[in-house]
């Protein structure tokens, strides 16, 4: 665990770059289930936000 999160700080940007774009495209993917009203799609889509706050924060 702490060799992954050593290989992540030695590539940051990269891995800001990944979360913000899994933030935004997970973001536009939760406005569509919503408006669909399919709740599984909808909890899969929040699990991809929360995992991406928290490897943010870790990073």
């Amino acid at each position: 665990m702490k060799k992954t999160i050593r290989q992540l700080r030695e590539r940051k940007f990269q891995a800001h770059l990944a979360v913000f774009l899994a933030l935004i495209f997970s973001s536009l993917g939760l406005y569509f289930a919503a408006q669909q009203e399919n709740v599984n799609a909808m909890w899969v889509l929040l699990v991809i936000v929360v995992l991406g706050n928290l490897l943010a924060v870790v990073v």
